[in-house]
């Protein structure tokens, strides 16, 4: 942790098929981060970058982080995004997948659902745009759907814990544009958005 910035990184290699599997994986911690965050009334805004870095117990830098750090303050929201150079990543890996990786790995499960096309509202506009395409973590996987009181739907728990949150004036648009993804991903998805609680696979819990 550097100042009020969480940094979490991890080792992949670039050029095998798997490594979608381990980035899937390492999104969990992030949504751990954001669980831990409600919890504490506490929001994050961040970014996904995927390329090379050096890091010790005391420092990281490198491509990878320079390209986090020119993309993390963009969203006005609450929320993950991947660098346009992360995508691009994701994109080639995805193309060179074959049958059997696709098998094992369940694209419908670990791809469709928690990677997501979404219209990004931003802080700052670009070239004259207040909102931009980004591909985005959805963390609200698997949060927001177990461990529900009777009758208690997963947009309920949601805005309850958000309700619990300090709202500023300055920081209301972060927080209703960070309401407004999570509403988006229930209503506008034909996918199922959340997990069955009951389910074995590891990665749902």
């Amino acid at each position: 942790m550097f100042g009020d910035t969480v940094i979490i990184y991890v080792p992949i290699d670039l050029e095998f098929g798997n490594s979608l599997a381990t980035l899937t994986l390492a999104c969990v911690q992030i949504s751990e981060i954001f669980e831990w965050g409600f919890k504490n009334k506490i929001l994050f805004r961040g970014t996904i970058a995927i390329g090379d870095y050096l890091a010790d117990d005391n420092f990281i830098l490198g491509p990878a982080m320079f390209d986090a750090n020119n993309w993390c303050e963009v969203a006005d929201w609450f929320g993950i995004i991947f660098t346009p150079k992360s995508r691009l990543w994701i994109e080639s890996m995805m193309e060179r997948i074959d049958g059997s990786v696709i098998d094992d790995f369940n694209r419908q499960l670990d791809f469709d659902t928690l990677f997501v096309e979404y219209d990004v509202p931003l802080s700052k506009p670009i070239n004259n745009e207040k909102t931009k395409k980004f591909l985005t973590y959805n963390w609200s996987y698997v949060l927001f759907s177990c461990d529900l009181k009777r009758n208690e739907t997963p947009l309920q728990k949601f805005l309850d814990l958000i309700f619990e949150i300090p709202m500023s004036k300055e920081g209301e648009t972060k927080i209703t544009h960070g309401v407004k993804y999570f509403k988006d991903l229930m209503r506008g998805s034909s996918r199922t958005v959340f997990p069955n609680c009951n389910s074995k696979d590891p990665k749902i819990r």
